[in-house]
């Protein structure tokens, strides 16, 4: 989670390019850009792919990262550790009714959280806890991916908008800020501006996905 300070003209928000995009398919695939300020110190160490699927009920997502050569990935879990996006994890959020919005963050040890949100940064207590992925982690070589399955009907009401981000800790103990855009100076998941549209609420024959408690 972090801070927002001040806000950067429209020339100046970094995105990411999509390499494919599909709408009949429900399916897109993008490449995640860093932060600008918070760029890693070496240049093409590493990159964050990500796809996205629909598949009836269900939102399906793949995170990977090729080269891990300069990161540091904990594998195991570590009750004491910091939270765990101050370390290299995948997060992804949707956006509900309202102000509202949910957040998963997954970390390589197998940790992983997800929050409700009745406005920005402001946490939803009062919200049962949100549904557990089917979460596959795979160690490959220099790679790091990892595959996400997550039933939409499970879900509160939401509106077809997404955020995909990830945090990843190299070698030198630095952080760098990885999504589709960055619209602040400081990275800001929870920026509203920062989530894309998505195929998330409704299914082939226009039957609501989420039904919502």
């Amino acid at each position: 989670m972090f801070g927002r300070k001040g806000v950067l003209q429209k020339s100046q928000i970094v995105a990411a390019r999509y390499s494919h995009y599909n709408s009949a398919m429900k399916t897109f695939a993008a490449n995640l850009c860093p932060h600008p300020a918070h760029l890693p110190k070496r240049a093409g160490a590493s990159s964050v792919n990500v796809a996205v699927s629909r598949v009836k009920d269900r939102l399906e997502l793949r995170f990977c990262i090729d080269d891990c050569d300069d990161l540091i990935v904990e594998r195991d879990h570590k009750p004491d550790l910091s939270p765990i996006w101050q370390h290299t994890c995948f997060e992804f959020f949707l956006r509900g009714e309202g102000d509202a919005y949910y957040e998963y963050h997954f970390a390589p040890s197998g940790a992983w959280g997800a929050l409700s949100f009745r406005a920005y940064r402001v946490i939803d207590e009062r919200k049962a806890a949100l549904p557990k992925p089917d979460i596959q982690w795979d160690f490959a070589n220099k790679a790091l991916s990892l595959l996400l399955s997550l039933e939409l009907s499970a879900l509160p009401p939401l509106h077809p908008k997404l955020a995909l981000t990830s945090v990843l800790e190299h070698r030198d103990r630095t952080l760098s800020y990885w999504a589709l855009c960055h619209p602040n100076p400081t990275p800001d998941f929870h920026d509203p501006r920062g989530f894309t549209e998505f195929f998330l609420t409704r299914d082939d024959a226009g039957l609501p996905l989420s039904q919502g408690t």
